[in-house]
């Protein structure tokens, strides 16, 4: 699309606004939906000639109800600046969720944040866990949520496989965060989630093991408690817990 083009501008050609909405008015006159969309963009702000919100919602409007998930996420946000329309909460939520449901990766971190505090009805944790999930491997949201996966499981779950795989999701996380000093201040906050994570997991393997004592991973009789007199379990033996796996790949660890 020459509007790409002259927006983006080149190694040798600086960005053109004005020549780029010309290109993006008259494909948007075809009803072509990214034109509408990056159409309404410019006009809110103000890129190649004045800005016009009311212009902007209407190209918007057009692009979002043709499918485009990018303007459906844009619509979203211009529904919730009250300065410019009336804050209108569930038509900017329709708007995520059909930005979501096609997968558009900054609409479904946005959605499972509101689910996640609650302001979507009928939609659960584990809703937003699985967007959240959703979003590991897109580069510029994968510490975010990566963080806010572990902090929802470390405030709402007991699961134990749950609070593994947030404990390891945490673990990246703050890896991550080391090598990116945009996030170092996130730091203290994978170190809360991660001790919350642990307790929880000793928790509740105390509750399905009473008779063990679980510490940072690691496993001990707990006092007062009988110790395993049985015969010595290999490595490749069954697991005595019951689980069926073999010894080395369960409690060995």
């Amino acid at each position: 699309m020459m509007g790409d083009f002259f927006f983006n501008g080149t190694e040798h050609l600086d960005s053109d606004y004005e020549r780029a909405r010309e290109h993006y008015q008259e494909a948007a006159e075809q009803s072509h939906p990214r034109a509408l969309a990056q159409l309404g963009r410019m006009h809110e702000l103000g890129l190649g000639g004045p800005k016009n919100l009311k212009k902007a919602f209407e190209c918007s409007l057009k692009a979002a109800e043709s499918g485009f998930p990018q303007a459906q996420y844009h619509l979203h946000a211009l529904h919730r600046q009250g300065d410019a329309f009336v804050g209108d909460h569930s038509t900017a939520l329709h708007w995520l969720t059909a930005a979501a449901d096609q997968r558009h990766p900054d609409a479904m971190m946005a959605l499972a944040g509101l689910i996640a505090d609650k302001k979507v009805a009928n939609r659960s944790f584990a809703d937003a866990q699985h967007l959240y999930e959703q979003c590991f491997n897109t580069p510029h949201l994968r510490i975010r949520a990566l963080y806010a996966y572990a902090n929802l499981v470390a405030i709402h779950s007991e699961d134990l496989l749950e609070l593994e795989s947030a404990r390891n999701c945490i673990l990246q996380c703050a890896e991550e965060i080391q090598a990116n000093p945009d996030y170092h201040h996130s730091l203290p906050g994978c170190n809360r989630i991660h001790s919350v994570l642990l307790n929880k997991q000793e928790a509740a393997m105390s509750r399905e093991f009473p008779h063990v004592r679980f510490r940072f991973g690691a496993a001990e009789p707990a006092q007062g408690a009988l110790a395993y007199t049985g015969p010595k379990v290999g490595r490749n033996d069954p697991c005595s817990c019951g689980k069926g796996s073999k010894y080395k790949h369960c409690c060995m660890r």
